[in-house]
């Protein structure tokens, strides 16, 4: 069932395009993610979307009485600070929320007896009014799911006071506002901003789970995986289309960006020919040469900008080489801080450490120690005498000495004109805007026009050019579109130094980690990247077990407890079914990724074909368990 239409919408800035002929469509139990760099007007299309703003051009189409809804990146819940969450997430339900307190303020009214019948009938009829609409709403519970949402989300007393609450509290509390009577249609900007991993995955768990249609703007790749069945993607201004979670967007994209160099090598080709006949003289006084001319003309003029922008997204080489590290980098013993109790702790040249825990944990002022911003209160702290530490903090505005009218091109230029590559070649800093996305005429923006995403991007860029040894990262993706995390990661591969990143991005960890450190009760415990892959509260709560053990589901069982016996005829027959089931599987795998990217351009073969594959790779997953379980006993039983 169709609840949304958006056709055409355009809306502009003073001497900017924000969107133009941007379209989209959301149906009933949709779950879309809109991607886009920062700035490329993701949180403008929301607004439009829920009528906060108004389009210059095209329109937006509500089915019925469809209800739309929005959890903003950074929610405000001004002048409600002195009053009990409970109370605070109930006005989330708005026109509910007063019935059901007009039903209480009723019953109250009617335990004092009056002696006036007529009052008293008017009482008794009005209470019986409510109650019908709590009814038909059922709205009679909505204290209830208040206390458990809030319990859910890290608040276990209902009538604690919104005051002093950090900004990771305040989007749990707007959260659970917001869910607690869900709409037709939820549109959630970054809402993994600000939460800690464990609140990231409850929130996967429930939207994929939700019968509601969704639309979130996220840089969180492991969300869109996970929840999206469909991706939409601002670029040039306008939207494009994509069936199917984040891994099937990138399957398509690089399909469709190979298809457009073919186009652009054929373009080049025709090109050439033209440019050649008109080094040859040719007599442009027939219309039919001068329309030739023109061709031409248009060809160069359009191509120039295809060749930029397939210039501008070409990998370079970003060898930026780095300070020498020596053998010792930081060696910590008997350190206590603020929640940390005294730990030890010693980085190796080369490691890559992912920090996870719940926010309060103690993973910033682990940071803050490394970078000596802190002392520590207990035991040593050595720093070899080698590292050069760059530190990308949250809090930290490292562009605040200079002028708001200061472009972006010299602002990098502010740190260095050119920079010197360890093969002895020098890059310019107009180039390496280009590498960090600022591409052209971007590079002549003024800092007090950029957006929050992109001062970040551009804050990254300055500090990466210092070249550290020791690079620092606390929560880098807040704020930071997925092409700008590509960057990074990208720039971080070839990173010969130590990094140490805090973050609640299970897909940049897994990617870029050696270890994990997770901080828990004030102390922290090492891990592989794999326990990333738990999801939810089970994840604290196997990282309290050996890491051995957090990445096994049980211990394997005794070879004494194991009874002597051979596989079943039974068992024997299913394997052999199994063995040849695996390798038919994967090879239809293979084939629906094929057929997937042959019909890239059609949208309803592309989400049946991907369908199929979700469905045949979780056979799959379960078919190779199943043959894993026969095997393993067979082999138990052979050892006997």
């Amino acid at each position: 069932m169709l609840l949304l239409t958006a056709n055409k919408l355009s809306y502009h800035l003073p001497g900017r395009t924000l969107l133009e002929d941007a379209s989209l469509s959301l149906d009933k139990g949709d779950k879309v993610g809109l991607i886009g760099r920062n700035g490329s007007g993701k949180s403008t299309l929301l607004r439009l979307l829920t009528g906060d703003l108004k389009p210059d051009n095209g329109e937006v189409t509500l089915r019925g009485q469809t209800t739309v809804r929005i959890l903003d990146q950074l929610p405000t819940l001004e002048g409600e600070d002195g009053q009990p969450l409970r109370e605070v997430v109930g006005r989330g339900c708005g026109e509910l929320f007063r019935l059901r307190q007009q039903y209480d303020e009723t019953c109250q009214a009617l335990e004092t007896p009056s002696d006036d019948e007529a009052e008293q009938t008017a009482i008794e009829n009005r209470l019986n009014r409510l109650t019908d609409q709590l009814t038909l709403h059922d709205a009679w519970d909505l204290e209830t799911r208040a206390d458990q949402l809030l319990t859910t989300l890290g608040f276990p007393d209902p009538n604690r006071l919104l005051v002093n609450m950090s900004g990771g509290e305040l989007k749990r509390v707007a959260m659970a506002r917001t869910l607690l009577v869900p709409p037709d249609i939820l549109l959630l900007d970054e809402p993994t901003n600000h939460l800690d991993i464990v609140t990231i995955s409850w929130l996967e768990k429930f939207l994929m789970n939700a019968p509601f249609t969704v639309l979130m703007v996220t840089h969180d790749r492991f969300f869109l995986e996970r929840v999206c069945s469909r991706i939409v993607e601002i670029a040039n201004s306008t939207t494009q289309e994509f069936a199917g979670n984040y891994s099937a967007y990138l399957e398509q994209r690089a399909e469709r960006e190979a298809q457009a160099a073919r186009q652009q090598e054929r373009f080049d080709n025709i090109l050439r020919q033209e440019q050649a006949w008109m080094r040859q003289g040719a007599k442009a006084r027939s219309t039919k040469q001068k329309a030739r001319l023109q061709r031409v003309q248009a060809m160069i003029d359009g191509g120039s900008g295809v060749a930029a922008a397939a210039g501008a997204t070409e990998d370079a080489a970003w060898d930026l080489g780095t300070h020498r590290l020596g053998k010792k980098v930081i060696e910590i013993q008997g350190v206590g801080c603020r929640v940390l109790k005294p730990l030890d702790f010693r980085l190796e040249p080369g490691e890559r450490v992912g920090l996870v825990g719940a926010n309060g944990s103690g993973k910033t002022t682990f940071l803050d120690l490394l970078a000596q911003k802190l002392t520590p209160e207990t035991g040593t702290l050595e720093i070899g005498d080698t590292v050069h530490t760059g530190y990308f903090d949250q809090h930290t505005n490292r562009l605040k000495h200079l002028p708001g009218n200061t472009r972006v091109l010299d602002a990098v230029k502010d740190v260095a004109f050119t920079l010197p590559l360890s093969n002895g070649k020098e890059v310019s800093a107009a180039r390496l805007c280009e590498m960090f996305l600022f591409t052209g005429p971007s590079q002549a923006t003024l800092l007090e026009k950029l957006s929050g995403g992109e001062k970040k991007r551009l804050e990254l860029l300055r500090l990466l050019m210092e070249r550290p040894n020791l690079f620092l990262l606390d929560e880098p993706t807040n704020d930071l579109d997925i092409e700008t995390l590509q960057r990074l990661e990208y720039f971080l591969d070839g990173f010969p130094g130590c990094v140490c990143i805090a973050s609640h991005d299970r897909f940049l960890l897994q990617r870029l980690c050696d270890r994990i450190l997770i901080f828990r009760d004030g102390q922290i415990e090492d891990a592989l990247p794999e326990v990333l892959d738990v999801v939810g509260s089970d994840f604290f709560e196997l990282s309290s077990v050996p890491p051995e053990r957090t990445l096994n589901s049980a211990p394997t069982p005794s070879p004494s407890k194991t009874k002597k016996r051979k596989l079943t005829y039974k068992e024997e027959s299913e394997l052999k079914t199994l063995e040849a089931e695996v390798p038919r599987l994967e090879s239809r795998l293979e084939e629906l990724e094929k057929e997937m990217a042959e019909k890239a351009t059609n949208y309803k073969a592309v989400k049946e074909l991907f369908t199929e594959k979700e469905a045949t790779a979780k056979q799959l997953e379960r078919t190779v368990e199943r043959w894993a379980e026969l095997e393993d006993l067979k082999e138990a039983l052979t050892g006997d």
